[in-house]
């Protein structure tokens, strides 16, 4: 990539190339059934102008102009082919142009951890217009156009005691609609994924957008083409300083803690239930809705942060699912 930033208005341009092999997993374990899964290498070849015009120190609009050739090849042994051999095989390609458009701002103050006091936002649009007019000789054209937003609010209250919020969402539309993936955590070790979500689609497999945190909830936990997320999380100091003198000499400092809950949902078109009357008493549950709370640790281990979560998840109905353990790496939202 190449930009130049000489002038108010920063230009860039550049070729990017990426290879990476995934498989379905169908049983959800981590291991290739040859009955079942089928096992993709997949090539990716893009073009890239980019444009962005700063406001100010905190603020600046721009945009991305980008075309983007995918190719699939499907290993010879996997359920779908008809080669059954140990070589991959061209399986389907496509070639997508897009178009994006976005609006930030951001005054916020990091700490060791993550984000501590300020605001910040990001708008996005983003168009795909039809590959099947514009490219010949395509069996299935891809158009969209999305719309995002992430909006975070940090609070510090006293000293290392903060208060953080966002509120973020998403709406698609267009022949073939942008699916938003939400639920779950971002590098999650321990992590468990929802395989009913159908990402067989170009479209859905490389162009869907995931929203994180859902904590207690599994990856792909819903899908659709409209999203909304609520985050809340109440930050403190929970260890200062920890010296250990066996099994070895060792120090820690600065675990902070946090109380946190999440409120999320996707769905289609106007297809949303928010909640329910229960059949037994007429008392109101959550339906669409998904809603969890709990508390964790952070830890800040020079190369990477540690995130430790411990979930609950509650339909205000029942009682509350069992705790789910979460171990994960990465800032604070």
């Amino acid at each position: 990539f190449y930009s130049y930033l000489a002038k108010r208005i920063n230009y860039g341009g550049g070729f990017s190339h990426d290879l990476a092999i995934d498989w379905d997993d169908l049983n959800n374990d981590d291991e290739y059934d040859e009955d079942k899964d089928n096992v993709f290498k997949n090539r990716f070849l893009g073009f890239h102008l980019m444009a962005s015009y700063p406001l100010s120190r905190y603020s600046r609009f721009d945009s991305n102009l980008s075309v983007k050739y995918i190719e699939e090849n499907i290993y010879g042994k996997s359920h779908d082919s008809d080669y059954k051999d140990d070589e991959f095989h061209f399986y389907r390609s496509n070639t997508i142009p897009s178009l994006n458009l976005g609006f930030s701002f951001d005054n916020t103050i990091w700490g060791r951890i993550g984000p501590e006091n300020g605001f910040r936002m990001r708008l996005n649009f983003n168009y795909i217009p039809d590959n099947e007019k514009i490219l010949r000789g395509k069996d299935k054209g891809y158009q969209s156009q999305t719309f995002t937003f992430d909006v975070r609010k940090y609070i510090r209250l006293s000293g290392d005691y903060q208060f953080a919020a966002r509120v973020a969402g998403g709406i698609s539309g267009g022949k073939t609609p942008q699916k938003f993936l939400v639920g779950g955590m971002s590098n999650w070790f321990n992590y468990s994924v929802n395989r009913d979500v159908d990402l067989s689609g170009i479209n859905e497999k490389y162009y869907s957008s995931y929203g994180f945190p859902g904590r207690g909830y599994r990856i792909h936990e819903q899908s659709g083409n409209r999203y909304a997320m609520v985050n809340l999380e109440y930050r403190y100091p929970l260890i200062n300083y920890l010296a250990l003198g066996f099994p070895f000499n060792m120090q820690f400092g600065y675990i902070k803690g946090v109380l946190f809950t999440d409120l999320f949902s996707a769905w289609d078109g106007n297809n949303f239930r928010g909640a329910v009357k229960s059949s037994n008493n007429n008392k109101f549950m959550l339906k669409d809705i998904n809603f969890s709370g709990g508390l964790g640790a952070r830890m800040n281990l020079g190369y990477f942060i540690l995130r430790y979560d411990i979930a609950w998840k509650w339909d205000c109905y029942h009682d509350p699912s069992k705790s789910k353990h979460i171990l994960s790496l990465g800032t604070n939202f």
